[in-house]
């Protein structure tokens, strides 16, 4: 686009490349859905982090380039879902005690049907107050379809990736190819994410239908953790999402005995986190392209 760092690239990927610039780095035209940048919120990195903040309470792990301060946390008002992690990772946990306990014959079964649905019910609600006369709707659209984009580049080997000489193989993963993109350039990639990725497919589902109340009758929230229940992929999905949120967050999900004050922590049936898995060598910076060292922000 503006260089000739990289070796040249194929007609697919001159299309990708100009198709990318004119959907996510151009001003949308008027009355667009995607439109969530004006001369009242003119940063886009500051705006996606302000969704993300009222609806999860959460922040992304690295600071936005020439940003001072954290401008996306002003002026919400006090109705942001700032326990909404909180709540989930409890989700989680009870998840998890009841996955053990789920064969239970003998002995005391510490299982609460009733609680998960509070925990499910409670989310959907934060999730909807946050919703109100389509509160954070084209929001949601803008940054979703943006990453999403990415997103379905690293799932396959095409010709955008060949082109970068990114390619993980037929037993590869978007982890691995963003690893390969990213040493090109001369950035570090997140070292879980590997888990990210997988999460992601994982947890918006699961999300969707917690928002919609599907788990906020105790019946409903068994299909979360009991085994023979008439939709199996329901728990083995929250099997999934908790092996791997413990792994990429490091929250003690499966930490489940009793905690001694100031002592050391009870043992788990899994550590707190996977090992590593293989990553590419850290980017050599004088052999690294220049390209992508000012990263243009989405």
């Amino acid at each position: 686009m503006v260089g000739e760092t990289l070796e040249a690239a194929n007609d697919t990927t001159y299309s990708w490349v100009r198709a990318t610039e004119e959907l996510f780095f151009r001003d949308p035209p008027l009355f667009s859905i995607t439109g969530t940048t004006s001369a009242l919120r003119p940063d886009p990195l500051v705006n996606r982090r302000n969704a993300y903040w009222r609806m999860f309470g959460m922040d992304l792990p690295h600071a936005p380039p020439g940003i001072p301060g954290q401008p996306w946390k002003s002026d919400v008002g006090a109705s942001a879902n700032l326990r909404f992690g909180e709540v989930w990772i409890e989700l989680l946990r009870q998840v998890w005690l009841a996955f053990v306990n789920d064969s239970n014959a003998v002995g005391a079964n510490p299982t609460d049907s009733s609680y998960i649905a509070y925990l499910c019910q409670t989310l959907s609600e934060m999730m909807g107050m946050r919703r109100r006369a389509g509160m954070l709707a084209r929001e949601e659209f803008g940054h979703v379809v943006t990453m999403s984009w990415f997103h379905l580049l690293l799932e396959t080997e095409n010709n955008v990736v060949g082109d970068l000489q990114a390619g993980a193989g037929s037993a590869g993963n978007a982890a691995d190819r963003l690893a390969r993109i990213a040493q090109r350039v001369g950035i570090t990639p997140p070292r879980r994410a590997r888990e990210l990725f997988e999460l992601a497919d994982l947890v918006s589902p699961v999300l969707m239908f917690i928002e919609a109340g599907r788990f906020n009758e105790p019946s409903d929230a068994e299909l979360l953790f009991r085994s023979g229940s008439p939709q199996p992929v329901v728990r083995d999905t929250m099997n999934r999402v908790i092996d791997l949120w413990q792994s990429a967050t490091g929250d003690p999900i499966k930490e489940t005995g009793v905690r001694v004050v100031n002592g050391p922590p009870s043992s788990s049936s899994q550590p707190v986190r996977l090992p590593s898995a293989h990553l590419p060598a850290a980017p050599d910076p004088a052999k690294s392209s220049t390209n992508g060292s000012a990263p243009g922000r989405l």
